[in-house]
């Protein structure tokens, strides 16, 4: 049995900003608002994979600490990222971005692309769902806009 949570009809988004050193034009710092939605797949019980209600609270819960934020990838290996005080400069290609650290997202990831926000994600979504047995596969998807995004499955 397969439910989806679909984040563009149930508003899960979040709005934030990124850059990719190692992409000519994305290394411009520029936005996107994001929408998540996820598949899960398993085994009904008691008449149920897992409640929507769940599925969507873990969504917002996830991605609500990077909304309005700049989303730092932690494994970036074309930037330098230094913390002085209560500030944060990252610095690539020649360029320094210098912000307060509340304003910034630290992702665990090698880069802010889709692709790698959707593995991220997924990997916290899946940690959220290990009471669940029933659960065999996830499959969480981060959309940049209309009929652009990046899925990943556990």
């Amino acid at each position: 049995m397969l439910i989806k949570v679909d984040g563009r009809d149930l508003n899960i988004r979040f709005s934030a900003a990124h850059f990719i050193p190692s992409h000519d034009k994305c290394s411009r710092l520029h936005g996107h608002d994001y929408t998540v939605s996820a598949e899960i797949e398993g085994k009904e019980s008691n008449g149920f994979v897992v409640d929507y209600l769940i599925v969507e609270k873990y969504l917002r819960e996830i991605t609500e600490p990077m909304d309005h934020r700049l989303l730092i990838p932690k494994g970036g290996r074309d930037m330098l990222i230094g913390k002085e005080g209560e500030y944060t400069t990252v610095e690539y290609m020649g360029k320094r971005i210098t912000l307060k650290t509340e304003d910034a997202f630290f992702l665990d990831a090698d880069s802010s692309s889709s692709e790698d926000i959707s593995s991220y994600l997924l990997n916290r979504l899946v940690k959220m769902l290990k009471p669940f047995e029933n659960v065999r596969n996830v499959t969480l998807c981060v959309y940049e806009g209309p009929g652009r995004g990046a899925c990943a499955r556990q």
